[in-house]
Formats: structure tokens, sequence, C-alpha cells
């Protein structure tokens, strides 16, 4: 029973652990050997670190970081031994607002991105002294070219470099107190040596691993009497008294070679569990490392979330504006410099917003006021950080967007689920429907001067510059590449966008950032319109034009109603105090805490308050466990012993 409770404990202080302020994660930081990092802890962990830093830069909401946290989760567990001493994996959300200027500094234009970083890694260097690695390559081998082209290595560092000298005495000048060394004498642009040495470095105070080719050491090879047709060959070298070393052909003695061994194992599993049988053999008592105690179940990995209610005839306000919210204050401020066709392409979204999105009079007076500060731009560039501060200056008593991103109809079973993506695909649709109806209440709708591609170019723009999720970004390129034939009539704009967020819904139905709280279906259901069928499968489009011009109308949006009016240093500005209300079917209830524009900051504090109280409390429990279970067992040998 107390097991079980403690896994109860264990999973709710990690629940709270995956970042500082309690935004979501893909990762766990024990379980997944991943060091999360964020805006409090990055410098300070990785720069003038004795290790390298391998950090992927993600954004939870990301379908392809949500593909590609698998991955990443592999890289980490099979470097794992890597860890202590020479490079850490790591991760860093950059939708996590606190992550902004952080993100914006290291120029992460898409997700995910992938910098590594050398020990004494310097901040105020080029690129803040990293590398970005192609997130396609073969992460372990892209890491251990890496490191080897570093020159000024850490004191507790393996050597990569070959080892020249015919002397075996040498291979202890880094380490006279190491009793062992394995020399592997290998082909020339083979990497095994290198992975056994990082493989195995937490034991390099007593076990020098070195490797060597037949171009660097010819006089050795020789020496040794090395058959070169059966490389890798490792030899064993024990530091003896005395300049010349007792040595043995590791790899062909059968002492070395567990009794379980597969045949089919490839080179580098086999010297593997060989080297790892010669240490527990000989090293362990010395280098006693590995009484760890598992505590994580693996079959705790999907605990989901409480589901959300889910209102889909109505689209919800709280949706789209914090679409807005992130896109605007998050997405877009990340760029570093916004110039060139970056920036007239923000221009024309900004203006397609001001002038269609469905909202509130203040946060459309908002957007106007964006509109008119990027028009009045006297330069042609700006940074991200000028774009930030602009968001912020736009911010008035009469025109505001809340900084605060909570999700209704949108919100997934698991934080990484819908969300920002949902809320996008729902405000593309609300726009090109918008468009629609601000053109009906003209006097002389659809005249020479309407263009059915206003409002779907600008999406495609903000798309290919601002989505940030590369991947993403790519596939809806390549599946609107034929937009220019499709949007002839007024109304095929709604009906394009309908079709392709409907082909990316059958693509992604079984893929696994889909949540199965929320299926992904054809849309609309049949139960939301039976008449958008023809009696089968296929889709009335007249009838389905009906519906989507209904159901993503200005009249269909759940209104967010203000309370009560503050002053003009509570709205738009410091909106702490400021609560909403839901219209719509009837509801006129105040929406709870976790739907408040700015959480209060006392809440805040007592949140963190609590967590470390558990975390407190998981640790006094864990060791009175462990306290209970020695002395169960000492008490069950002494009546052993007495009988």
């Amino acid at each position: 029973m107390l097991k079980f409770f403690l896994l109860f404990i264990l999973i709710n202080s990690l629940n709270g652990l995956n970042l500082p302020n309690g935004s979501p994660s893909l990762y766990i930081p024990v379980k997944d050997n991943i060091e999360l990092l964020d805006t409090n802890n990055f410098k300070q962990s990785v720069f003038g670190s004795e290790r390298a830093w391998f950090v992927e830069f993600y954004s939870h909401w990301c379908g392809a970081c949500q593909r590609y946290a698998a991955h990443w989760k592999e890289i980490a567990l099979k470097t794992k031994p890597w860890h202590s001493k020479v490079i850490q994996v790591a991760a860093i959300n950059c939708a996590d607002p606190i992550n902004d200027d952080l993100c914006r500094d290291f120029n992460i234009e898409y997700y995910p991105t992938l910098r590594i970083f050398p020990p004494f890694a310097q901040y105020d260097k080029p690129e803040h002294d990293s590398k970005i690695i192609n997130q396609k390559d073969d992460l372990e081998v892209e890491m251990i070219k890496y490191l080897e082209k570093i020159e000024t290595l850490p004191k507790k560092w393996p050597i990569f470099k070959e080892f020249t000298s015919k002397r075996l005495d040498v291979l202890f000048v880094s380490n006279k107190n190491a009793k062992y060394a394995l020399l592997m004498i290998e082909k020339k642009d083979s990497i095994l040596g290198m992975q056994m040495m990082l493989d195995f470095a937490e034991h390099a105070d007593n076990l020098i691993i070195r490797r060597t080719t037949e171009e660097s050491n010819p006089l050795l090879i020789q020496k040794l009497n090395v058959n070169l047709r059966k490389l890798p060959i490792i030899f064993l070298i024990e530091n003896s008294k005395g300049s010349l070393k007792k040595y043995e052909s590791f790899s062909d003695s059968k002492k070395f070679i567990p009794n379980d061994l597969d045949s089919k194992l490839d080179e580098r599993e086999k010297f593997k569990r060989m080297i790892e049988k010669f240490i527990n053999d000989n090293i362990s008592v010395l280098n006693n490392m590995e009484n760890k105690i598992q505590i994580i179940d693996d079959k705790v990995d999907d605990i989901a979330d409480e589901k959300s209610q889910e209102n889909s005839n109505k689209i919800s306000m709280l949706d789209l504006e914090a679409s807005l919210n992130v896109m605007l204050r998050s997405e877009i401020s990340h760029s570093n410099l916004l110039n060139g066709e970056k920036l007239a392409s923000l221009k024309i979204w900004i203006k397609t917003l001001a002038k269609y999105f469905p909202g509130r009079k203040e946060v459309k007076e908002y957007l106007k006021n964006l509109d008119t500060k990027l028009n009045s731009l006297q330069t042609d560039e700006i940074t991200g950080t000028q774009w930030k501060q602009m968001t912020n200056d736009a911010q008035t008593s009469d025109s505001f967007l809340a900084d605060k991103s909570e999700w209704m109809n949108c919100k997934g079973s698991k934080p990484n689920f819908r969300g920002f993506p949902c809320s996008l695909w729902t405000l593309f649709h609300t726009l090109t429907v918008s468009q629609i109806e601000h053109e009906n209440s003209k006097t002389k709708p659809f005249d020479d001067s309407f263009s059915v591609k206003e409002v779907f170019e600008p999406i495609r723009l903000f798309v290919k510059y601002f989505f940030r999720c590369q991947e993403c970004s790519t596939n809806f390129q390549n599946e609107t590449h034929d937009y220019l034939e499709n949007l002839k009539q007024p109304h095929d704009a709604v009906l394009y966008l309908w079709k392709v967020h409907n082909r990316v819904n059958k693509r992604l139905a079984s893929d696994l950032t889909t949540d199965p709280a929320h299926p992904k279906i054809q849309f609309p259901s049949k139960e939301l319109c039976p008449n958008c069928y023809n009696g089968t499968e296929e889709f009335n489009e007249e009838e389905t034009l009906k519906f989507l011009l209904s159901h993503y109308s200005s009249q269909n949006i759940q209104e967010l109603k203000e309370d009560k009016l503050e002053d003009a240093d509570s709205i738009g500005l410091d909106v702490n105090e400021k609560e909403f209300k839901i219209e719509g079917d009837g509801l006129n209830e105040d929406v709870d805490e976790s739907l408040r524009v700015v959480e209060n900051k006392e809440f805040e504090q007592s949140d963190s308050s609590s967590m470390l109280f558990w975390i407190f409390v998981f640790f006094v429990l864990i060791g009175s466990y462990l306290i209970y279970s020695n002395l169960k067992k000492g008490k069950y040998k002494l009546k052993k012993h007495i009988v």
C-alpha cells in the first residue's frame, strides 16, 4: 500500500516539475533522461559548464515536436552514460511565455531546432558559441563528430584522439591511478572506439579506453601482432609496475565473454556486454555507482487528464483571443529580425486581422493600433524585441488583448494536445467567413474590388513565415500549392480551406499527435450537419457551405462580456483584477480562476509553495520506506540466525 502511495506522490510531484512555472512539457526529467531548461536556469547550466550540451528548442503544441519527442527520448536513453561527465541532453519549451526572450535570442525560427554547445561555452560568442544540428541526421554520430573536434578537453573527459605511441605505459599518463586500460584497434572511419569511451565515461577513474588505427600506429599494431582482417579488436592492459605492461586480447578471451551473449548483437552491443562483464568482475567494488532505486513504472506514461467539456455547436471567443495572444506575443516575437518579405507578410497579416477579426471592440481596436504602428514604421526592419514592445504599446484603456492563453473548445485532454494549432484553424475559418459577412453588409457586395484571395493569401504567408512547427508549415504550403486554381468564385476560400483542413485531418487521424479524446474526423459530422451529406459518406458542397457560413459566423461565437469596467490602469495594461463572463446558449456564469486574464500572483506563490511541500513529503516518505525495508530485512535475518 505504501508503494502505491509513494508512486502517487511521485507522479504528482513530477507533473509539477515538468517546468518550473507549471507550463506543459513533452518530457519528464528523470524518467526521460532529459534535463529541462528555461530562462531561469539556461545560462548558468549551459555556459561555462565542463560538459557539452545538446539542446532541443521545441513547442509543446507543435505536432512535429510531439512526433520527434520519442526520438529525442531515445537519443537521451541511448547516450545516458555520456550525460554525467561529457554531454547532457536537454530541452526547452519555447511555447512557454517565460522563455520568449531566450528563444528569440537564439533566433529559433522553427520547431524543433537542435543546438549543440561545447564545454566552457561562452554566451558572448557568435551564435552564443553553439551550432545547429540537422534533426534528420544520425544524432549520435553528429554528437561524436562534434566532440571529436573539440580541442580543449575538460580533465575528466575521454581522450578521443587516436593513440599514436608504441609504448603501452603511455596509456596511463593521463591517469596513473587507473588499474586497467582498453585499447581498441579499429578501421580509420569507425566511431566504435569513441562510442565505447563515452558509454563507459563514468568509469574513467579506474578504466582508461583509447583507440588507434593501422594508419596512426603501425609500429604498435605490428608489435601486438594484430590480424587486421579481424578488426575491431580490443586489448586489455593492466597497470603493472614497470614500463612493460601486461596485456592480452580482450576480444577473443572466453573469460571476458558473458555466457548469455547473443551472437546476433551488433558490434557495439557485443563489446558493451563484454566490457560490462569485465567491470562487474574486476572494477565494480572500486566504482560502485549503480545502486539506484527504480520507482517509476513505465505503465504510468499515459495518465490522462480529465476530459474537457466541449460545445461543438459554438465557436469560442476565448480560443480566438488566445490564438491571437500566442501568435502575436510569442510566435512572431521569436524572430530575431523582421525584414524583407517577412516584414511585408507581417504587415499584410495584421491588416487582415484588423479588418476581419470578428471579436470584441477593444480587441479590434488593438489590432488596428498594431496595423497603424506597422504602417508608420520609418525603417525597413525591426527586431523581435521591438515587435514585442510594439504589441505592448498598442495596449490602452480602449484597445487591448489579454496577455493570457486559455482554451475552451480547443482544450485537449493533455496540455500538448490541440490548444494553439486547433485555435489557429478556428481563426482561419472565421476569417474566411468574416470576409463574406463583410461583403454582404455592403450596398453592392462582391463588386470588382472584392478579391477571393484577400484573406487566404495572408493566411498562407503567416503559416510560411511565423508558424514555427517547420514540418507543419511545409505541409500546409504543399497542401495549398494549387490555391490559385481553386479560388475563383466569392465563396471558394471558405470551401477550399474546409477541404484542406479535412485532408489534413484524414492524414493525421492515426498520428500520435492526435488527442485520443478528440479524434480527427471529417468535419462536419453527420450529427452536427445531417444535410451536409448526400445519403452517403460524400459531402453535399452546397449544404456544407451553408453550414460553414453559419457555424463560423460572428453570430455563432460565444462572446466574452466584461463583468464591470475598471479604470484605465487596469484595462489592457494591468488586467489582474479584470473578470469575464461567457454568453451563449443561456450561459452567464463567472469564469473560474483558470480563465482569468492574469492569474493572481498570490495564487502563483501558493501553488509554487505547495509543489515544494509535496516534493519534501515525497522524499521524507521515500527515506522512511527505505529505513523500514532495511529494518524489516535485518529483523528477518536475525530471526533466521537465532532459529
